[in-house]
């Protein structure tokens, strides 16, 4: 899991990107074939290699039919997600005294 807020939210996208694409049963060619770009572009958001430029957002979000605040409030639901399962995973092992 990534514990930077950074790399969260390079994750959070890409997972956001993954999930609303086959939630409309997108390939990842067919989204990059909608947006005008190459697979292996959108196969690297999706990983959190690199990240969309905000004209891509903007195409996406449109073809998606997603306002930017939904598409926003996806990213923002996963980073929280993430956080959370980071915390739990640091959080020292309670112990169970043995009476």
């Amino acid at each position: 899991m990534p514990k930077t807020a950074n790399k969260r939210l390079a994750y959070a996208l890409g997972f956001t990107i993954a999930q609303e694409r086959k939630r409309r049963g997108w390939s990842a060619s067919e989204l990059a074939r909608r947006l005008q770009v190459s697979r292996s572009c959108v196969s690297s958001w999706e990983i959190a290699l690199s990240s969309p430029t905000w004209g891509n957002m903007v195409n996406m979000m449109t073809v998606m039919r997603l306002t930017p605040s939904a598409f926003m409030r996806l990213v923002e639901h996963e980073v929280l997600r993430l956080k959370d399962a980071d915390a739990a995973k640091s959080a020292p092992a309670s112990r169970n005294p043995k009476g």
